[in-house]
């Protein structure tokens, strides 16, 4: 079955000295995880230009695909684990939004990630890295549940003031600078 919802989160892009304070100053962290992501895109990169995202993450224990399409203001969300492009749900749900196979390789990365559980949020520390040479850093806080927006990133402001973090809105998603990299790269 394909999991549904909204993703509400926010993300700050932060130097390796920042990544590596952070990280070291949480004694709570519930998983440290590393993990590929592979991104696709139809053959006719109609995903692209829909600037929809199509993933799939390949972890220790298998795999979670994941499509997010953004929706009027809504950035909508769907999983499902252990699974990959031949599954007649996921071939039915894409095809609703366009997308129909085959499905092609457009970007690569991987991730560590260091995992923290929040009252209403988890907070990801995670070293993203796109080739031997270039890597970058960023802290997600991803809200569990529906909150209320504004609450939710004046706590996460406030989790990076306590490092000297200015919030400041990533204009680029991992996606993003992953298919940038490529571009440039390849």
């Amino acid at each position: 079955m394909i999991g549904h919802g909204v993703e509400r989160e926010y993300k700050q892009l932060v130097t390796e000295e920042q990544f590596t304070i952070i990280r070291d100053s949480y004694r709570q962290i519930s998983a440290k995880m590393s993990y590929e992501t592979i991104y696709y895109s139809d053959q006719n990169m109609q995903a692209l230009k829909a600037q929809a995202v199509l993933r799939l993450r390949l972890l220790s224990g298998g795999t979670l695909l994941t499509f997010k399409i953004k929706t009027t203001n809504q950035l909508q969300e769907y999983e499902k684990a252990d699974t990959d492009f031949k599954d007649p749900e996921v071939i039915n749900l894409l095809a609703q939004y366009g997308l129909f196979p085959p499905f092609i390789e457009i970007a690569k990365t991987s991730t560590i990630r260091y995992l923290v559980e929040l009252p209403k949020a988890e907070l990801c520390i995670d070293q993203t890295i796109y080739s031997e040479d270039y890597c970058d850093y960023e802290i997600e806080y991803e809200l569990k549940a529906a909150h209320d927006a504004e609450a939710a990133l004046a706590e996460f402001i406030n989790i990076l003031s306590k490092f000297a973090v200015s919030y400041q809105p990533n204009p680029l998603s991992k996606f993003q600078r992953a298919l940038a990299y490529y571009h440039i790269n390849t």
